[in-house]
């Protein structure tokens, strides 16, 4: 009778434990182990619970390391990207300043020198992926003092932030290829007389649904092919080893967001060509 009651009793703390075993596996699996179940026993199926949280341990901190070294990579591939915008850029500037003192335009040199300065201080930041929103339009608006004095052009430029968004961060250089592109694209290459009168970039910075920032940069040049420019925002496509100004947006945003973000455009040439890109406001 004892051996029996023994037999019993044994059998039932083993379907116990194999049960709490079950529950482990099932809360592993759904992603909803997070209270640890502590085994005391020395029998197996307790040995196998104890070696089944080590496991768990084990893979949570594999997991972590992953996680790090991937955003690491991230940050690597962002920082490596934004320093391969338009390097030509700031030698051409330099260029620029030393004909204007050579001709003695000393007060255009000088403000050319310190619109750059102020560029450059966004563009040299080392270390850093995110800035505020008023901060990104400041580099932006360096960036078309300089070019509006290399050129006569005199490209207009307007901006609308909503004030309750000027301190939210988000990824840097992100407005100035975009404006870089409205003149390289935009304005090129127009026949004589036939230019917008003025030529404009509007950039608009507004809270949309979801809570994200929806940035919309426009212009009033020849348009935008909406299809060639989806292209571009293409990974691998052959567009987007032409075009890699809006190539190179789209994978710093792709390494910064992940998949929570998004661009598109709309055209009416002449009249108005957007491209609209719509952000976490909490990264």
């Amino acid at each position: 009778m004892r051996a029996v009651l023994l037999s019993l009793a044994l059998s039932g703390l083993l379907t116990r434990n194999l049960r709490v075993l079950g529950t482990i596996i099932r809360s592993i699996n759904d992603k909803t182990y997070t209270k640890r179940k502590e085994f005391n026993h020395t029998d197996e199926i307790s040995l196998l619970g104890v070696q089944l949280n080590q496991m768990y341990d084990t893979i949570q901190l594999q997991l972590l390391q992953i996680k790090d070294e991937e955003q690491k990579k991230a940050m690597a591939e962002i920082q490596m990207m934004s320093e391969q915008i338009n390097p030509h850029f700031l030698y051409n500037t330099l260029e620029c300043i030393h004909f204007q003192i050579l001709n003695g335009h000393s007060k255009t040199a000088e403000g050319m020198l310190e619109s750059l300065g102020k560029y450059l201080r966004t563009t040299l930041s080392f270390g850093k992926t995110m800035i505020s929103v008023e901060k990104e339009v400041e580099h932006v608006t360096s960036y078309m003092e300089i070019m509006n004095r290399h050129s006569s052009n005199g490209i207009q430029m307007e901006t609308q932030i909503d004030p309750l968004l000027k301190d939210c961060q988000i990824m840097k250089i992100l407005l100035q290829p975009l404006a870089e592109n409205c003149i390289r694209h935009g304005f090129d290459g127009f026949i004589s007389g036939l230019e917008p009168v003025p030529p404009r970039i509007d950039i608009l910075i507004s809270s949309a649904d979801h809570n994200k920032i929806r940035i919309e940069v426009t212009d009033n040049g020849r348009g935008i092919d909406i299809e060639v420019a989806n292209a571009c925002i293409t990974e691998n496509s052959p567009e987007s080893q032409k075009h890699f100004g809006l190539s190179n947006i789209q994978k710093r945003l792709k390494a910064c967001y992940g998949d929570s973000f998004r661009i598109t455009f709309q055209s009416i040439p002449y009249l108005k060509n957007s491209v609209i890109i719509e952000l976490p406001r909490d990264i």
